[in-house]
């Protein structure tokens, strides 16, 4: 969660330790090794609370603790050590210290004068740890009187810190009566531990009765103040959702006769079943294997660790490694100079290089070089003036991954601060009137405006930037050879990375191989983006003459890799009663980035906007802008995504602000150049029997005040056209009849791989596990597009069945002139009569 500032100079290692690892159960206590892992926590949680009835409550602590991190993690990490987490940065929103301290268990701490001294965990959060470590934890046992729930909520289901995490324990007497009240919150600020006058407020109390209830909430209202801290939610949403789970947990524990059957669902906590579902779809087994089921034939590999990403290339020998030099001044800054001497006085830090050891051209995206595909160039290295926070200033090379980064923090760059305010979104661009930052892209001109206007409807959408979270981050390993440099980088683009490193370097296209075996997720991040990448590792290769792994950390990754560009969206809307559009104006907007340009999104959201709606009696103007942020990329289905989540956004609220079925609001306004589309969505309604299930929600969210359940059925019109050029190679051996093909695609998890031997297969009427699919490089197809656009698996395939086709061709003569050969037959013969058994496609 923290980074190390020092790395210790010593690690003792106290795994084995059993005094720190054991448990006991002593004076109605339990007693927990603080080194115990939080798995071996969670199973003797479970185990005891089926043993012991006073401790029944720990299956609770289990099923939150199941919660944090990920297995993994739960295996290694420690209940101390989450615990000295919290007692290191307040601000971490522990689970562990928020069930234990909802509880009232107590730490004993021992020190180096082994002298113990038992502390509750709040008091905890100030001692001096200098000398001491967390011997074990003691936890109360708790009679059938206390009620304890916790809560965690969270973004995601796992691998997520809470937005707001919650632990309450009531004890109460026959009456309902409060006798005690813990009310513990995390992720408040850094200090708040207690809801301390909330609790007080309890005692005594009637805790079911609707005064104590509207009281209490009054209270926490007043003493929750949550701070705002980026990019957790805000402090009005967080106290809100903290009280939420307060009147959560109270609707949980009150008995039946005390909540009325509409409120009781709201104290349940929703347990999300397994997801299941079929596959319905019909296949021809004469066109086997083309249409056989088969699992993806990298698989295996990837079950079991055994297919290789660039980061498992083992260390060439004489490897080193490179980490950007980062700009850590806001945009518009200059760059008044740049030290490296202390980074270069580590031992073993090798070189630093910046735009003036650039050979050619200080430029990743060379516009000449590859006009099909770029058309903007984007500076390798600050050249001066900054452009966005974390431009990439210099790369440093040292013989170690970690070692670079502590070098790359060494360098000092002095910066003089630009005058202008940075303008770091499309709404900052618009409200300072920046007409240097706004550009119009395209418009819809109105053909017609209808007359029966009832109502008008007022909007805006926004979407802010979205991260590729792909498994495997921008890097990429580049080898000097005797004819140049082998580059194997982590793209979908390997005449982007190619074209990229050549011009940097000012040498052939020739001298840059291009190998890929495979991608760990792509996305459209890979496209240009991992040009900044290989182009430095490039840079440093050569110049040292020494193979250069550059290999992004995640947080570095997502300061400096741009992402799915902003979008923004004004409208106002005219409509008839039955939500037929009379007339729409809209204005959208996408953000480029500071020097944007190479994926720009903004002719492609005009053209998917109007999805499959009559847009006559619409008025669309689309702008890009130019913020003082890192440049946008492509992410999955650009433009597309952004456009129809931006238009059903205006049905939806056409049809919640007329109270009518969203489904007849679109087809109300459906254009009728595709007529065969509303007969598509009458058998849809019809086969997923939608009207039968709306109206079982509508009953089901007619008696559950808290929880609801919807049902939506959206039109999406995706287009797309064929572009570019990728070559494939088969090669049959005649020694065996075996087949090997490359490509000019690249495998991200897409499944590419699989097709391509499955059309091979077909085509040649052989078994697709005769076919070996081998990497992808820039020899056997040079000048390839990138791997995007949906139209890359379907382009090789075709490719494929061409070669196959020629193949074929060459080998009928001889095929005529045997007796039903098999192929293994075939292929011997042809190769005796000097058929040539290789063809590119």
């Amino acid at each position: 969660v923290y980074k190390r500032i020092k790395e210790p100079d010593v690690y003792i290692d106290i795994t084995s330790v059993e005094g720190l690892l054991n448990h006991t159960i002593s004076d109605n206590n339990l007693i927990l090794g603080a080194n115990m892992t939080l798995t071996n926590a969670m199973n003797l949680f479970y185990k005891l609370s089926k043993e012991q009835k006073n401790f029944s409550y720990l299956s609770k602590l289990a099923d939150h603790i199941d919660l944090i991190a990920n297995v993994p993690v739960r295996n290694t990490g420690t209940l101390a050590g989450n615990l000295f987490s919290k007692h290191e940065h307040h601000e971490f929103p522990s689970d562990i210290y928020l069930i234990f301290e909802s509880v009232g268990a107590t730490l004993t701490l021992v020190g180096i004068d082994r002298q113990e001294v038992r502390t509750d965990l709040v008091e905890f959060l100030s001692k001096d740890m200098r000398g001491k470590i967390i011997k074990n934890i003691v936890l109360p046992a708790l009679d059938q009187t206390y009620k304890y729930e916790s809560y965690k909520i969270m973004p995601r289901a796992q691998n997520a810190h809470a937005l707001v995490n919650a632990g309450f324990l009531f004890k109460l007497d026959a009456n309902s009566n409060v006798q005690s009240a813990r009310i513990v919150y995390g992720s408040i600020n850094p200090e708040f531990v207690h809801a301390k006058n909330s609790e007080k407020y309890l005692i005594g109390k009637s805790l079911f009765d609707n005064n104590t209830m509207q009281t209490l909430f009054q209270t926490l209202d007043s003493e929750l103040f949550p701070d705002y801290v980026l990019p957790d939610p805000s402090p009005e949403f967080r106290k809100k959702l903290a009280i939420a789970l307060c009147y959560k947990f109270i609707l949980s524990i009150a008995i039946d006769d005390k909540v009325s059957a509409r409120n009781k669902s709201g104290g349940k906590t929703f347990i999300r079943p397994v997801s299941v579902g079929t596959q319905d779809f019909e296949t021809n087994q004469s066109l086997y294997p083309l249409t056989r089921p088969i699992p993806k034939i990298e698989a295996l590999g990837q079950c079991t660790g055994q297919a290789k990403y660039i980061m498992d290339m083992p260390d060439q020998p004489g490897q080193l490694y490179a980490a950007f030099v980062l700009a850590k001044a806001p945009p518009q800054s200059t760059i008044i100079n740049i030290d490296a001497s202390k980074a270069l006085a580590m031992d073993g830090v090798k070189a630093f290089y910046d735009k003036s050891h650039i050979p050619g051209d200080n430029n990743f995206t060379p516009v000449d070089a590859f006009p099909t595909f770029f058309n903007r160039t984007e500076e390798l290295f600050c050249s001066g003036i900054v452009k966005h926070y974390f431009q990439p200033v210099g790369v440093i090379v040292a013989n170690s991954q970690e070692l670079a980064e502590k070098a790359a923090d060494m360098v000092q760059v002095n910066y003089k601060e630009g005058k202008q305010k940075p303008l770091l979104t499309i709404r900052d661009i618009i409200a300072a009137k920046s007409k240097d930052k706004i550009f119009q892209e395209g418009k819809i001109q109105r053909k017609l405006k209808g007359s029966d206007v009832k109502h008008v409807i007022r909007g805006t959408f926004d979407i802010s930037w979205q991260y590729h979270y792909t498994m495997e981050t921008q890097c990429c390993v580049v080898i000097p050879t005797e004819d140049g440099l082998d580059m194997y980088p982590s793209t979908q683009n390997k005449t982007g990375a190619q074209v990229a490193a050549a011009t940097v370097l000012n040498i052939p296209a020739n001298k840059i191989n291009v190998i890929v075996r495979r991608l760990g997720g792509g996305y459209g991040a890979k496209i240009s983006r991992n040009s900044l990448v290989s182009s430095a590792a490039a840079l440093a290769a050569y110049k040292l003459k020494k193979p250069v792994k550059l290999l992004m950390p995640l947080i570095t990754n997502m300061n400096v890799i741009g992402k799915r560009n902003p979008f923004s969206m004004d409208y106002e809307v005219g409509v008839d009663e039955k939500g037929k559009i009379q007339y729409l104006d809209v204005t959208l907007y996408t953000d480029l980035g500071s020097e944007g340009g190479n994926e720009n999104v903004a002719p492609y959201i005009l053209h998917d906007f109007p999805n499959i709606y009559d847009q006559d009696p619409w008025d669309v103007t689309v702008y890009s802008t130019r913020s003082d942020c890192h440049n946008g990329t492509w992410c999955r289905a650009p433009a597309s995504t952004e456009a129809l989540a931006a238009i059903e956004n205006i049905m939806e609220h056409v049809a919640v602000t007329l109270n009518l079925d969203p489904v007849k609001v679109r087809l109300e306004n459906m254009s009728q150049e595709n007529p065969e589309v509303e007969k598509y969505i009458a058998e849809l309604v019809e086969w997923a029997e939608i009207d039968k299930r709306k109206k079982e929600i509508e009953q089901f969210n007619k008696t559950n005040r808290w929880v609801k359940r919807g049902l939506s059925a959206l039109p999406m019109r995706y287009p797309f056209n064929y572009f570019g050029c990728w070559h494939v190679i088969i090669s049959i051996y005649q020694v065996d009849g075996t087949v090997s093909v490359a490509h000019g695609g690249i495998e991200m998890g897409q499944g590419i791989n699989t097709k391509v031997a499955q059309v091979c297969a077909y085509a040649l009427g052989i078994p697709v596990e005769m076919i070996s699919i081998k990497p992808s490089n820039n020899l056997i197809s040079p000048n390839a597009m990138p791997s995007a656009g949906s139209v890359t698996s379907e382009t090789v395939c075709l490719a494929t069945l061409n070669a196959c086709e020629v193949l074929k061709e060459r080998m009928k003569p001889i095929k005529d002139k045997m007796d039903n050969p098999t192929w293994q037959e075939l292929v011997r013969q042809c190769f005796t009569a000097n058929i040539d058994l290789c063809v590119t496609s």
